[in-house]
């Protein structure tokens, strides 16, 4: 009867150790899934945070991007403004060029007009 109830004993102490370690790994395990369930938590708020990010930032590029078309359309009203004016500047010196050249005819006619007169 020893043995037989050293096998008891045993099989109730060996069946003990199982039950002990059997909830050792399953608090464990609670304890894993409460932080990985933490953990995605935190990696979707940190997502969601960035994705709002995102969208700021688009709408920052879009904004930007309007402001870029906006100065180039008036750069190139500018620039033709611009070739106006020296068109007209140029078309003004060769007048004033024209007249200067026809003053300086004028004033040599004259002054052989002068030197005739004098003789």
């Amino acid at each position: 009867m020893k043995k037989g109830f050293q096998k008891t004993i045993f099989s109730v102490i060996g069946f003990a150790i199982v039950i002990i370690l059997t909830a050792g790994c399953g608090e464990q395990q609670v304890s894993n899934n409460k932080s990985s369930t933490q953990k995605s938590r935190l990696v979707a708020a940190e997502n969601i945070g960035l994705k709002k990010q995102l969208a700021q930032k688009d709408k920052e590029i879009e904004r930007l991007k309007k402001a870029v078309e906006k100065c180039e359309a008036e750069k190139a009203e500018v620039k033709r403004d611009m070739e106006k004016d020296m068109e007209s500047i140029g078309e003004e010196v060769m007048k004033t060029f024209s007249d200067y050249i026809e003053l300086q005819q004028e004033n040599e006619e004259l002054k052989k007009q002068i030197e005739e007169l004098k003789k």
